[in-house]
């Protein structure tokens, strides 16, 4: 049987993969229904990156520790946190944009007008060349 440190080390591998995937579709579907409360819960995983050797220090029985010695410690889960708050402001960042923008997915541009017709007004017309 593998170690429990190794196992944990995998875990925190797949769900680090895992962050990357849904941060690619997260970025991909922003705009489509762009709202600004959307922004908010791609933001979350900052928190306990944040407050990392805190929250450690806790769980070790109180004990102080700093950035540098959580990633000596166990750099897989610095690692981890690292990746998954990176893709939630990487996910947050494209909401705002849509929020801002105010567009909605592909094809929102287009008015009355311009319904997507292949042709210009000037492909009938002769060309001076």
């Amino acid at each position: 049987a593998l170690p429990a440190g190794v196992v944990a080390d995998r875990v925190l591998g797949a769900l680090a993969l895992v962050a990357v995937g849904l941060a690619i579709i997260g970025v991909r579907r922003a705009g489509r229904k762009p709202r600004w409360w959307r922004t908010v819960p791609p933001l979350l995983p900052l928190v306990p990156l944040v407050f990392l050797p805190q929250l450690l220090g806790w769980v070790f029985a109180g004990r102080r520790g700093t950035y540098a010695q959580v990633l000596y410690v166990w750099p897989g889960l610095v690692a981890a946190l690292g990746v998954a708050a990176l893709a939630g402001v990487i996910v947050a960042a494209a909401r705002a944009r849509a929020v801002v923008s105010g567009t909605r997915g592909r094809h929102q541009e287009e008015s009355g007008e311009t319904r997507g017709d292949d042709r210009w007004a000037s492909a009938s017309r002769r060309s001076g060349s």
